[in-house]
Formats: structure tokens, C-alpha cells, sequence
């Protein structure tokens, strides 16, 4: 399977930028995933888990993008985390064309100055959800929220969410 998935900003998302989970008998769900910053025209994008170059760790790659955002103000501070989902059933035996299903699911919010939270991975301590400002958790960064919260407001959940309401999704299910 080999999916090219254009994103708002028109990146790319290539084969190795794709982790596949295999559902078995050929069905395929692919994931690519992303973080987009406004202040930096939509980078680092599909490529965030590499951001900043080879060696750096999560904490690397936070450092380096808060310092090519700099004292950015809103709206430039604006980011959301982007997950594209993709689903592919194989041909049937009738050899009819293979089914391919794509959603995409995003979680808006801004890149808060310096890192908070312990919780989480990547650039969860540097991105601050956008929330109802009377939410509880308003301002908080996604390092800060409870597994179950963070689970909810998840770009890849929301992705996974959409791809469940295909026809391909309820034809995997039919069968």
C-alpha cells in the first residue's frame, strides 16, 4: 500500500512517514501523523518526528522549535497536531478494485513558550490544546492532561474516529 496524502499546507506524506498497522487478511490502516506551526508556515509536519535533524531526542526536537518560533505572538503561535489515517481492503474475489478509505483528524491548539508536564511524549509539553476557556483544563498543555482526557482530544483517535465511519470501515467489519 502507498499512500501520497495532502495536507492543508500541501506536504507529502511518504511511504516511511507512515507507521502501517496490519489487521489481517490484507487490510491495511496507515498513519502518518504531524505536528504544523503556524508561526513556521505549517512545519514541522509530517516529518516532526525527525525535526531538528538526526541525534536529537524529543526534548531536542522542543528546544529547536521553540527556538525557530522565537517571541512569536498569536496568531503565529496557533499549532495543531495532524493525523492522517488511511484504510485499504483488499481486492474481493470477484476481482473488483481494492477500497481505500482516508480521514484525517486534527487537534487545534497553540505552542506555549517553554515546555510543562511530565506526561506524554513529543511536543505534548509545549502545546496547549484549544479548550473552552471555563474547561478545567484551559491553558493546560497536553503533558499536563489525564491519559483519558488527552485520549479524547487525540488527533489520532479523532483520525481513527472518522475512519470508522467509512464504508470501508463497515465493510472490514462485514466480513
Amino acid at each position: 500500500l502507498f499512500c501520497i496524502i495532502v495536507t492543508p499546507v500541501r506536504l507529502r506524506v511518504q511511504r516511511d512517514e507512515i507507521s502501517p498497522l496490519v489487521l489481517g487478511d490484507g487490510d491495511e490502516v496507515e498513519l502518518g501523523n504531524g505536528s504544523e506551526v503556524d508561526a513556521l508556515d505549517g512545519r514541522p509536519g509530517p516529518t516532526s518526528a525527525r525535526y531538528g535533524g538526526a541525534g536529537l531526542d524529543d526534548a531536542g526536537r522542543v528546544a529547536k522549535l521553540l527556538e525557530e518560533v522565537g517571541s512569536a505572538r498569536a496568531p503565529g503561535r496557533g499549532a495543531r497536531f495532524v493525523c492522517w489515517a488511511a484504510l485499504a481492503l483488499p481486492p474481493s474475489a470477484s476481482g473488483e478494485t481494492p477500497q481505500t478509505e482516508c480521514a484525517v483528524g486534527e487537534c487545534t491548539g497553540v505552542l506555549l513558550e517553554r515546555a510543562s508536564g511530565g506526561g506524554g511524549f513529543g511536543y505534548d509539553p509545549v502545546f496547549a490544546p484549544s479548550l473552552a476557556t471555563d474547561d478545567r483544563d484551559s491553558g493546560r498543555s497536553m503533558a499536563q492532561l489525564a491519559a483519558a482526557r488527552k485520549n479524547d482530544l487525540s488527533h489520532r483517535a479523532r483520525a481513527l474516529r472518522a475512519l470508522t465511519q467509512t464504508a470501508g470501515w463497515q465493510a472490514l467489519l462485514a466480513m
